[in-house]
């Protein structure tokens, strides 16, 4: 049964009368991994319980007073970070910090660097113990390097990038592009497929600033391994950087044409992401080629459109949950002191119907006619 509660505001001082433990025991109890007073497991679940009994609600106010602390977080989001994306990253992050007594300030802005610098100061307006952002680059190549430097630096506040690292620097926590490319190119090589395309964006082999599209090139180079690893060219067919829009009619079109008239004919295509994949498979449906009857077809993110009336492909999925977690997990650390660090997980390789597309056993696949010192590249634009 719940303690009746007068109306006075339970303090963590009634807690520790009526448990008979210090007040500095309650408080590392109450404040998770933020503490460094070490409390026994049995002892948290106790103060946590009658807590909840008494209806205990933390007073931040005094607290931040005490401690110098906002026990606020930034998120700064560009707007072109998908929703798909953003949602499962901010659930993982906020309910990670909020069970260590912090509050998420989330930010969505656009997409340019200015855009970013404009946050960053409604950030340390609001007095953020730290910052998290999607990291903006200007197709120029220019970052708020040097703002969130001297943050990080001088002042010793916890800078920490999630998804891209564009500042060498600053700690960064995200998904191996590399490994869920190896992965995909591993199944497609055990279904016999040496005819490989990859369908990428334009700014695929930029190495200074490759645009918006901040994972081509990584994406690019892992796919470009996997294939001159096994002796093979790469083939590429490469449309116009489109944000973070699906890909229309008038750019997938022309791609599927060039694809349709290469000779030999690729068995497969690995998609740089599924704003490409899905509507490539929609132009190859449209002139009678079954995915993946006909052709196997692999995207990645995880992302399924509709309207298209297109069964769901053969994709990678990027728990963002988990980075949102882990990135939750890293702030704290920095916030108590310690030193920033790298973290990259894996993504998760989702198989649907590729078999299907399979070369037929004991049919050896002809090696691509176009041999380049850097592989085929097909633009497809003019």
């Amino acid at each position: 049964m719940p303690s009746k509660i007068s109306k006075r505001r339970v303090t963590m001082t009634d807690i520790a009368k009526k448990l008979g433990i210090s007040q500095q025991a309650v408080s590392a109890a109450l404040s998770g991994s933020t503490s460094t007073v070490a409390v026994g497991r049995a002892t948290k679940a106790r103060v946590r319980k009658l807590a909840e009994e008494m209806n205990y609600v933390p007073d931040f106010a005094a607290k931040s007073l005490s401690t110098k602390k906002s026990y606020l977080v930034a998120f700064l989001c560009r707007e072109s970070f998908h929703l798909d994306i953003l949602v499962p990253c901010l659930d993982g992050l906020q309910r990670q910090l909020e069970n260590n007594g912090y509050s998420v300030l989330t930010s969505i802005h656009g997409n340019q660097a200015s855009d970013e610098l404009a946050h960053i100061d409604l950030a340390m307006a609001r007095r953020a113990d730290a910052i998290v952002l999607t990291p903006a680059i200007d197709s120029d190549g220019r970052t708020n390097a040097g703002a969130l430097l001297k943050l990080s630096q001088r002042f010793g506040i916890p800078v920490i990038q999630v998804a891209n690292k564009v500042i060498p620097e600053l700690p960064c926590v995200q998904l191996s592009r590399a490994n869920g490319v190896k992965r995909c190119m591993e199944r497609l090589y055990e279904l016999g497929h040496t005819r490989i395309v990859h369908l990428t964006y334009q700014d695929y082999q930029d190495e200074v600033h490759p645009g918006f599209h901040l994972k081509a090139r990584e994406h690019w180079l892992a796919y470009e391994s996997a294939m001159r690893g096994r002796g093979l060219e790469p083939l590429v067919i490469d449309i116009p950087s489109l944000g973070s829009a699906w890909c229309g009619d008038g750019q997938i079109v022309p791609a599927i044409d060039t694809l349709l008239k290469m000779t030999p004919r690729p068995t497969a295509i690995l998609a740089h992401n599924d704003r490409l994949a899905y509507p490539a498979a929609a132009a190859l449906a449209a002139r009678g080629i079954s995915i993946p009857r006909d052709l196997a077809m692999i995207g990645y993110d995880d992302l399924c459109p509709e309207g298209l009336g297109i069964k769901r492909l053969s994709t990678v999925n990027q728990p963002f949950a988990t980075v949102g977690e882990e990135t939750a997990k890293l702030v704290l650390e920095m916030i108590a002191g310690r030193p920033g660090r790298d973290i990259v997980l894996d993504p998760v390789f989702v198989e649907r119907d590729l078999q299907a597309g399979q070369v037929p056993l004991g049919k050896k696949c002809d090696p691509p006619a176009v041999m380049l010192n850097r592989g085929a590249s097909y633009n497809t634009v003019g």
